[in-house]
């Protein structure tokens, strides 16, 4: 064998590899379970026995805003927090508005979450390299500036 049948070979196989992961990807309806996830969670904190007392008459909600291209986690009163989502060909794209200037400290205005697989499930990797499984670590990431939000003194 030549050092081009070698080569020839390793392209073979990183090709397949990349055509299993397209699949995987295009199969896995992540998007959706990311979202069906998020309104669980949602109503999860508005309902919540702690949580319940701090979200008080600004609960949390998850919106489609007309004429925008995904979904926006919302949360209202004098500690307002906006996360709007949005499914893009090879990453989700992050963006956060915060009533609170000092949030923007512990969370980027804007991001991307990069669509990947690993072990055969669909991940999200974040800019700084970490790791998210669908949906459960990514509705968490996620909904983490809402949580912070309602930790604050002011936080109705």
């Amino acid at each position: 064998m030549t050092w081009l049948d070698d080569e020839a070979n390793n392209s073979g196989r990183n090709e397949k590899s990349d055509l299993h992961e397209q699949e995987l990807i295009r199969r896995s309806n992540y998007w959706a379970l990311i979202i069906e996830a998020l309104h669980a969670e949602i109503e999860a904190i508005n309902s919540h026995h702690y949580w319940k007392s701090k979200v008080g008459a600004f609960p949390v909600k998850l919106v489609k805003p007309f004429g925008f291209e995904g979904w926006q986690v919302n949360r209202s009163g004098t500690m307002f927090v906006a996360i709007e989502i949005q499914n893009r060909a090879n990453h989700v794209l992050i963006g956060r508005q915060f009533s609170d200037p000092t949030l923007y400290s512990d969370f980027k205005k804007r991001e991307k979450l990069r669509v990947d697989t690993r072990d055969n499930r669909v991940i999200l990797i974040t800019e700084d390299g970490e790791f998210l499984m669908v949906p459960d670590a990514v509705v968490q990431y996620l909904l983490k500036a809402v949580i912070q939000s309602l930790k604050r003194p002011t936080g109705n």
